[in-house]
């Protein structure tokens, strides 16, 4: 989901080192040759824990920070003890019992132009009925793969971002301008304890900030190679709506008479037809024509119509229904249906 905080512009040089450091704490400095996907698959779980990042993943993952349920304190302690260990500067911040942000500093020559790593420690709820390979908060490994509530949305880029200063703070660089850290609260439900209560409350702490980088954008992984890693610089309008009702034929009637949104295609955005242009090089046919020739996919709506909303919703208007199910799980006395909208750029979701 998205907070009230939006990207502005980057300057070149902090995301680039950032970036690198990242990579660099993920991945070692491939000094050895790199296993083969068949090793990592059979790897048992106790091998994979002798690498210090993955074993702090697998705890931050075990712990229940449930936007609606135990709070984010116990994962913000978390995420203070690395900070203090690494004797980097920082507070822990708590608008209510239980609902707590942590942020950190690392000094820089000058504070304005500062760059801010923003990343939610809360996770949606997990119903354990739903979790059939793992536990919502085991921090399992199977097969490769660590599981658990928030192991992608978004403690494993939050604690990146967290090793990324860490290994800056060791190499003794100072940064041009002040790198940020802000852990927060409440980004999964209602917002009202995050990033909105802080440049409500705590504004200091975001002077001079330039640019933010949050979770968005896209990279792809093909057979363990990095193909494209980009950030998220144009967003389509997003609305979602949750609607419930006591039986499932008027959620299924609601999105029988919805199935899709009229409206007229849009002009690509300059920087949609550069990214199109660099994910059509890892497209089959005919995905590949389509992404290279936007402007001729406009005026062909049944091919347009075939494109997966994720890259449609760019040139036109798109609706999809999740549901009906039930919630919680396993009874059905209450049934749940969700209506996502996504809109291009400079169409509002409204």
């Amino acid at each position: 989901m998205t907070t009230s905080l939006r990207r502005k512009r980057i300057p070149r040089v902090l995301p680039l080192l950032l970036l690198a450091l990242v990579l660099t704490a993920a991945c070692g400095r491939h000094e050895r040759k790199e296993p083969s996907l068949r090793e990592d698959i059979t790897r048992p779980p106790a091998e994979w824990l002798k690498n210090e990042n993955i074993r702090l993943l697998r705890d931050y993952v075990r712990i229940d920070t449930t936007s609606r349920g135990t709070g984010e304190r116990a994962g913000a302690l978390f995420l203070q003890k690395y900070f203090e260990c690494a004797g980097i500067e920082n507070e822990l911040v708590c608008p209510v019992p239980d609902r707590c942000n942590v942020v950190a500093r690392i000094p820089g020559r000058s504070r304005d132009g500062a760059l801010l790593l923003l990343n939610h420690i809360d996770v949606v709820a997990a119903y354990p009925q739903m979790w059939k390979q793992a536990t919502p908060f085991g921090g399992d490994i199977k097969l490769g793969f660590l599981y658990g509530r928030g192991t992608y949305d978004m403690k494993s880029l939050g604690l990146c971002q967290a090793i990324a200063m860490k290994r800056l703070k060791e190499s003794g660089i100072t940064p041009e301008t002040d790198i940020l850290f802000l852990g927060e609260a409440d980004e999964e439900t209602d917002e009202k304890y995050g990033s909105r209560w802080m440049l409500e409350h705590r504004p200091e702490f975001f002077h001079g900030v330039a640019a933010v980088l949050n979770e968005g954008g896209t990279n792809e992984v093909i057979l363990r190679d990095l193909r494209f890693w980009g950030l998220e610089t144009v967003q389509a309008g997003y609305g979602l709506i949750e609607l419930e009702a006591g039986a499932r034929e008027p959620l299924k009637s609601l999105a029988a008479a919805f199935p899709l949104l009229k409206g007229e295609t849009v002009a690509p955005h300059p920087h949609v037809v550069e990214g199109f242009n660099m994910l059509a090089n890892h497209q089959p046919e005919p995905y590949e024509y389509w992404l290279r020739n936007l402007d001729w996919l406009r005026t062909h709506r049944d091919s347009l119509a075939r494109l997966p909303d994720r890259y449609g919703s760019f040139l036109e208007s798109r609706i999809q229904w999740v549901g009906p199910y039930a919630n919680p799980p396993g009874q059905d006395r209450i049934l749940r249906e969700y209506a996502v909208v996504s809109t291009p750029p400079g169409v509002s979701p409204d």
